[in-house]
């Protein structure tokens, strides 16, 4: 069995990647049979192994060669690594950042924050988003008062 990227003959885009027999795609049952071209794993055929919306790209006296889909109009692809790279290297300071196209710069990612089911109503959320049992954290809460501690002080 080998494998056949199915490639729209408008958009020269991989619309469908079989496991197929040769003789199966001939018959025309899975696709007009000229728009089928051969792929595989190792990159021997087509350079990279095509997903869908991958672009095939003829070039004289070679096969189809499978380019990944752009995934922003600024960025450039290079043909050492075979992929798109953006104008502003991914910066290596430890912090995850996403690309944003408008001011072709990547930005800090915003930390999100998971909340987990409430155990029971006995809980509640408190200011670090964990749930707390109610009594523990109004105990905390009275404890940490500024008033009730200058009190104390006065007191004891």
């Amino acid at each position: 069995m080998s494998h056949y990227a199915y490639v729209n003959p408008y958009t020269h885009q991989v619309e469908k990647v079989l496991v197929i027999e040769k003789s199966l795609i001939k018959t025309g049952r899975f696709g007009d049979p000229k728009n089928f071209k051969q792929c595989s794993y190792t990159g021997k055929i087509g350079k990279v192994y095509p997903g869908i919306g991958y672009y095939c790209i003829e070039k004289p006296f070679s096969k189809c060669i499978f380019v990944p889909p752009r995934p922003y109009l600024s960025w450039n692809f290079n043909e050492t690594s075979w992929s798109w790279e953006p104008p502003v290297p991914y910066p290596q300071d430890g912090h995850q950042y996403t690309w944003i196209e408008s001011i072709k710069d990547w930005k800090i990612k915003p930390k999100t924050i998971t909340i987990l089911p409430r155990p029971d109503k006995s809980y509640i959320l408190n200011e670090h988003y964990k749930w707390e049992n109610k009594k523990d954290y109004f105990k905390r809460k009275f404890k940490e008062n500024k008033i009730v501690k200058f009190i104390t002080k006065l007191l004891f």
